[in-house]
């Protein structure tokens, strides 16, 4: 069920999905509108915002999110609440795209912003046409999803790809899930693809995750773990990454004709990272 504000009684449907959005935001504003003044508690500002928070709100992969424009910070979700209280201004998409900030630089007449992001009916990335509006020092927002973004996923033969692509299924995975759903698959034998696996450590370098190392979890990547064979220290540079993503090398110390290819990604205060191995083995075999 679908509760929303006042507005015109004609609501365009999902065959027209721009006409739809435009529609769904201009819901919220009246919603807002329609909320009695309460200085005291600033209840029409939080009246809205916990409206919002409900999954009553939220119509598909349609919902309203609500942003504060002085702060940056996510007020309102409703299918993604573990986002709640973050910052949108540094968000970059899988692609590099700095659409956090474009969401917030909004004028009050509002623009449309383009950027890859989760589709949470799917928990799949899809590309994102959000219209945001600027009204009364709150910012409204609301978008529909093309799946044209998906990508044929790359081979095993394709090592560099195909790493890349796993962390961007995990990214998928803490965006519509949370960091505690990450750690778990994470740390469990799923999560590993015969050479490949998704590693997990937060800003500090805790190691988060580690399916291959377990006794790894808990330690610093800044400490002797973070640090290759030629004392090279690739802990403190996969530090570096960021929502972008970061290619970090280095040279393994299980085998010394072996090099280590690894691919951060930052989301909020967390990392997350796959890597694979190119040995004198691959001149050999392929593993498709």
């Amino acid at each position: 069920m679908v509760i929303m504000g006042g507005g015109s009684d004609s609501t365009p449907t999902k065959d027209n999905p721009k006409a739809r959005t435009k529609w769904y935001v201009q819901q919220a504003i009246d919603f807002y509108r329609a909320v009695p003044e309460n200085p005291e508690t600033d209840g029409k500002r939080q009246a809205t915002i916990s409206h919002y928070n409900s999954p009553e709100t939220t119509d598909g992969s349609w919902y309203i999110f609500i942003i504060d424009p002085e702060t940056g910070v996510l007020e309102a979700s409703a299918p993604l609440q573990h986002h709640l209280g973050t910052t949108i201004t540094d968000k970059v998409d899988v692609d590099g795209y700095a659409y956090g900030q474009e969401l917030v630089d909004v004028p009050v007449e509002g623009k449309w912003v383009d950027y890859i992001d989760l589709d949470p009916t799917t928990r799949e990335g899809a590309l994102k046409h959000s219209w945001v509006v600027l009204y009364d020092g709150l910012i409204f927002g609301s978008g529909w999803y093309e799946q044209s973004y998906n990508r044929a996923p790359p081979t095993k033969a394709e090592p560099a790809a195909y790493t890349k692509a796993l962390v961007e299924d995990a990214v998928w995975l803490y965006e519509s899930e949370g960091l505690e759903a990450l750690i778990e698959y994470s740390n469990s034998s799923e999560n590993i693809e015969g050479e490949w696996y998704v590693f997990v450590f937060d800003k500090e370098g805790e190691i988060l995750a580690h399916p291959i190392m377990p006794d790894d979890v808990g330690k610093s990547l800044l400490s002797d773990i973070g640090v290759d064979d030629d004392n090279y220290n690739f802990g403190s540079d996969m530090l570096e990454a960021d929502e972008a993503g970061l290619w970090v090398h280095y040279e393994s110390k299980l085998y010394s004709k072996d090099s280590k290819h690894a691919w951060i990604m930052k989301r909020d205060d967390i990392f997350i990272g796959s890597e694979w191995t190119e040995s004198w083995k691959r001149l050999f075999f392929s593993d498709t």
